[in-house]
């Protein structure tokens, strides 16, 4: 469980799928943080909080440029 909760209706665990959805989806997905605060119009603290997660689940890595892009490890 995360120790937050999103400013809108959606649950924790509904926006980390969400985020999941995206990357699944787009498997060639790559963005800045900015980006992703943007693209899911989430305060820095909870967009952090979401990459955190998914990168400790290893869905998500962090490039040596920063950008937030698929494991490749979970397509196969």
């Amino acid at each position: 469980m995360i120790a937050w909760m999103p400013r809108s209706h959606d649950t924790a665990e509904a926006l980390l799928e969400r985020v999941r959805k995206e990357y699944r989806e787009l498997p060639t997905l790559n963005l800045t943080f900015a980006q992703a605060c943007g693209l899911w119009q989430l305060e820095p603290c909870e967009c952090k909080a979401v990459l955190d997660r998914l990168i400790a689940e290893g869905v998500l890595k962090r490039t040596a440029e920063g950008l937030f892009v698929n494991d490749a490890r979970q397509l196969a």
